[in-house]
């Protein structure tokens, strides 16, 4: 029986104006469901039960114990998830917003026509990877280029409104061309060339045709020629420019290992003729024929 000067709680139901002070590991339990208790190291809210463990309001908090949220949940709104007090992630109507960079093994988007977009911070939409049925594309909706890069930031290749421009070689093993071709600038010391390869006898690539320009600066006088020859290559053709508005086509084949004129054709039509030597063997003058 309960001594008159000790105060008690009745079973039916009361009211207490003080602490209820439990040991370690005794519990407060709750309809053999819900266990709150502490062991001398961790703090146990434990769902023992067959249900599940419900939390409900209408403004969630989870505060670390100098009250800086880890956690916050709105009723028909956002679930802000934190870290050191800055949001990380927060929930939305469409998916999910994310604050800073994502680090991931494995990005899987997956949709009829699955789209990643590029927006600005300001809004708006810069650009899309879209796949496409058995199609791949890339769109930019802004007025620049789509470049690709190398290395440290090394531009290799631009797409642009006016079409493709590559910096550097290009390798392929056939090439279909419907249009113009410009190779080289319109620099008048421009010298670039196309450079036609075949398998040499080591089974190796090697040159074997070379269409290349050959300038002068400022356009007279004969530029030498500083193409290294190939163990295989049987044929040059270039173009050169002998003043500003007079030019020259030569063919070159090897002789004897080196190349050397074999066909001259001037802008007046005037033809030379090369032999084994080097020498001009033959010459058409267009103007008295």
């Amino acid at each position: 029986r309960d001594s008159p000067n000790v105060e008690s709680v009745s079973k039916s139901g009361d009211t207490m104006t003080g602490n209820l002070n439990l040991g370690q590991n005794n519990k407060t339990i709750f309809n053999s469901q819900l266990e709150i208790y502490g062991d001398g190291s961790h703090s146990y809210i434990s769902d023992v039960g067959t249900g599940n463990l419900i939390l409900k309001g209408t403004h969630l908090n989870l505060r670390d114990a100098n009250n800086t949220l880890y956690m916050e949940a709105l009723q028909g709104g956002a679930v802000t998830l934190r870290h050191a007090g800055d949001i990380s992630v927060a929930t939305t109507s469409t998916g999910i917003d994310v604050t800073g960079s994502v680090t991931s093994n494995d990005v899987n988007i997956t949709d009829t026509t699955p789209n990643l977009k590029f927006t600005d911070t300001d809004g708006n939409h810069l650009a899309n990877i879209t796949q496409s049925g058995s199609h791949l594309y890339i769109d930019n909706d802004s007025t620049g280029d789509i470049r690709f890069r190398v290395d440290t930031n090394t531009e290799r290749l631009t797409v642009n409104s006016t079409g493709i421009n590559v910096v550097g070689s290009v390798v392929a093993d056939g090439l279909t061309v419907d249009g113009d071709v410009d190779i080289g600038t319109d620099s008048a010391t421009s010298s670039a060339k196309v450079t036609i390869q075949a398998q040499g006898a080591n089974g190796s690539d090697e040159t074997a045709l070379v269409l290349r320009n050959y300038s002068a600066s400022p356009y007279t006088g004969y530029v030498t020629q500083e193409y290294q020859v190939g163990t295989i290559l049987m044929a040059e053709i270039s173009a050169r420019r002998i003043s500003s508005t007079n030019g020259e086509l030569i063919f070159r084949t090897k002789q004897s290992g080196t190349i050397t004129d074999a066909l001259n054709i001037a802008s007046n039509g005037d033809i030379s003729f090369y032999n084994d030597s080097a020498a001009q063997g033959l010459f058409w003058d267009s103007s008295t024929s």
